[in-house]
């Protein structure tokens, strides 16, 4: 079930439009909650939900260091 979780979670993002945004924000949350708690317990599943979080917090740098690479260089135009 972890597993699940952690691959098709992000797949809500697509599944749910504007409309649902609040109840997509209370399940990410209680996705953290369980996350934290499965890590902190050191469930089974712990190691491959620290790897998944570090794989999302890199990918999430990564885009944000590209966002601001692309807004310096349109600045410079």
């Amino acid at each position: 079930m972890g597993v699940g979780l952690v691959l098709f979670w992000p797949a809500l993002f697509f599944l749910a439009g504007d409309d649902h945004s609040a109840e997509l924000a209370r399940l990410k949350g209680e996705y953290d909650a369980l996350e934290s708690a499965a890590i902190q317990k050191k469930c089974s599943i712990a190691e491959q939900l620290k790897m998944a979080r570090m794989e999302r917090e890199k990918a999430k740098a990564e885009a944000k260091e590209k966002m601001e690479k692309e807004q310096a260089n349109i600045l410079d135009q």
